[in-house]
């Protein structure tokens, strides 16, 4: 079934890329999958960064 997620395209430098395929194998995981984790994480830490300023 077809999600109704919104698309995010990424161009990415071909070594970056295979380091990223390799950990998502190493994790048991899609780069796909990987990459939104580790998006997830980092507007996480964004989010607490900017409530620490105000």
């Amino acid at each position: 079934m077809p999600t109704k997620k919104p698309r995010l395209v990424l161009y990415m430098n071909p070594e970056k890329l295979a380091e990223l395929q390799e950990w998502a194998k190493q994790e048991r995981r899609t780069p796909s999958n990987l990459a939104i984790y580790l998006i997830e994480k980092a507007l996480e830490q964004r989010q607490k960064e900017q409530k620490q300023e105000n």
